[in-house]
């Protein structure tokens, strides 16, 4: 049984044993890729001597395939079909990433984690939003097949002759066009029977492609087409992957903050692999902006003891003074306290989507997950 290092320089040796006769002068080459969160992943390289490009095929699955008991020979010529079933039928067009001309109406964004991404956001342009970042990449469907893009470089903004603040208003523009945000009840994904008279306890936010669609629920109305489904415009954001986000109703319950927060955590180290993880936290929807939802609180809970603390002071105010003619002339007007209104709202909510509904189907989610 082979290491991984003697596997890569086997796979690397005698793949064009198994490729077709077009790819006898091709250069083969090995690649290390820092993915997303940090993974790095091997890839290898099979150039034609004519071409200016060449697919990346990772091998590090095929390695546990090695393990488990696959031949080295399947391996070698599924690797060697990959690469046939992806050439190209003419050689790329550099300008085609490196014009801004031609760029412009083909630049998309996603979301990552922020401190999981370190060493890749010191190379690329991105916007960060909390402990998440938008980056940004260009499409190549059209010219190099489904799935195929590459991502935007600092070095290539400059080339650009834009800022990031232009770079994010372009991606903003493009990404729901390219790939349109989609929705669906949490029952539909996993086969769950549901009664469709009965608003969903949990709604899936992904783009039609299903590939980097966490950003789908930051676009244009998607918002107010979830709060529809939902029955209310209070959710959470769970983010499931850095492919899809669940909408969940906030029943106003601090406990189940904590317990959506656990759940995430569990799923993602669990369920989840490295590279498509997005974040263990849970999140609010602020306008098109996700922040999350733990932050959010503790800003509520010090506008109420700021508050708490005006009233305070207010009331040793007016006990203090001597009550002047006005004072008397006019009974002063209640006003409502925040906190008396946060109470209010919660309890309306929770008529809206009862706890206990919400509790059982994030059990059954989590069950399913």
């Amino acid at each position: 049984m082979m290491d991984f290092e003697e596997f890569k320089n086997e796979i690397k040796d005698r793949i064009k044993e198994f490729l077709s006769d077009k790819f006898e002068d091709a250069a083969v080459s090995l690649s290390d890729v820092i993915k997303n969160n940090g993974m790095k992943l091997t890839g290898i390289v099979i150039k034609e001597p004519e071409s200016n490009v060449a697919p990346t095929i990772y091998i590090d699955s095929f390695f546990k395939d090695y393990e488990n008991g696959r031949s080295l020979d399947d391996i070698l010529q599924n690797i060697a079909d990959i690469r046939d079933q992806n050439e190209l039928d003419r050689p790329f067009d550099i300008n085609a990433i490196t014009d801004l001309k031609k760029v412009q109406d083909r630049v998309t964004l996603k979301l990552v984690n922020k401190d999981a991404n370190k060493d890749l956001l010191s190379e690329r342009p991105h916007t960060d939003i909390g402990d998440l970042s938008y980056v940004y990449q260009i499409d190549l469907k059209e010219m190099m097949g489904k799935g195929a893009t590459t991502p935007v470089t600092n070095a290539l903004m400059e080339r650009y002759g834009i800022d990031i603040h232009t770079l994010h208003q372009l991606a903003e523009k493009n990404t729901p066009r390219i790939d349109p945000p989609e929705m669906f009840r949490m029952e539909e994904k996993f086969g769950m029977p549901y009664d469709p008279d009965e608003k969903p306890m949990m709604m899936v936010i992904t783009n039609h492609s299903n590939v980097n669609g966490a950003s789908a629920i930051t676009f244009p109305g998607v918002r107010e087409q979830v709060a529809e489904q939902l029955g209310t415009d209070n959710f959470y954001i769970l983010p499931s992957s850095v492919h899809e986000t669940i909408a969940v109703p906030n029943t106003g319950d601090k406990a189940e903050l904590e317990n959506l927060k656990d759940m995430v955590k569990a799923v993602n180290a669990s369920e989840v692999d490295q590279d498509e993880r997005l974040s263990d936290n849970v999140y609010l929807l602020k306008g098109n902006m996700l922040v999350r939802a733990d932050q959010e609180e503790m800003k509520e809970n010090d506008l109420l003891k700021d508050s708490d603390r005006s009233a305070e002071k207010a009331a040793e105010y007016r006990t203090d003074r001597k009550p002047a003619d006005k004072d008397l002339k006019t009974k002063p007007v209640e006003k409502e306290s925040l906190k008396a209104k946060l109470k209010e709202k919660k309890a309306e909510i929770g008529k809206k989507a009862p706890e206990k509904a919400v509790k059982d189907m994030v059990h059954k989610a989590e069950t399913a997950l």
